[in-house]
């Protein structure tokens, strides 16, 4: 994990969406925001579980309604194998039984589509992972500065500088 004293830490993201606009504006989002994150793009529940599979992702976003299995029946299979792999639920229906069935299934986080902040609350769960995922290494490595580490935190978090509104402290949350 240690290169020459930097941290470099790959991000692995699975989107799991069937409504290719939809899917397609939020890997667009993440990228801009995340120069070094890998983005995976499934359609379906069953492609779910094998990319989960192959690719280990740190983070899924999970839609509920998809074709075949849906994104709860995804989730609870995905969690029993890959428990740290953190789920955060999309939907555009926000009603109190489907996040309860989300929790129950697994889900560690829950953004409705419809709200006018959606893309926002993912970038701050993006956040908020990969710095909990970058500290957990720096912690691990004991060779790196605490300067080395904050400077590879923030070339790969754009959305947490100053200026985006979120400032360093949004960043180690």
């Amino acid at each position: 994990m240690s290169h020459g004293g930097d941290i470099h830490m790959n991000f692995n993201i699975l989107l799991v969406e069937d409504n290719s606009r939809f899917r397609q504006t939020l890997a667009d989002t993440l990228l801009t925001h995340f120069v070094t994150m890998n983005i995976a793009e499934v359609d379906n529940g069953e492609d779910a579980l094998i990319k989960a599979e192959d690719q280990c992702p740190d983070m899924i976003f999970m839609d509920i309604n998809l074709p075949g299995e849906n994104g709860l029946e995804a989730t609870r299979k995905i969690k029993l194998i890959h428990e740290h792999t953190l789920i955060v639920i999309l939907t555009s229906h926000d009603i109190p039984e489907y996040r309860q069935q989300a929790f129950s299934n697994g889900a560690d986080y829950f953004i409705s589509k419809a709200g006018d902040s959606c893309l926002m609350d993912i970038i701050a769960q993006v956040e908020k992972a990969m710095a909990n995922k970058n500290a957990r290494a720096w912690q691990e490595n004991g060779s790196v500065s605490c300067q080395a580490f904050l400077r590879q935190l923030m070339s790969g978090a754009a959305a947490c500088l100053p200026n985006e509104g979120l400032g360093l402290a949004g960043c180690l949350l």
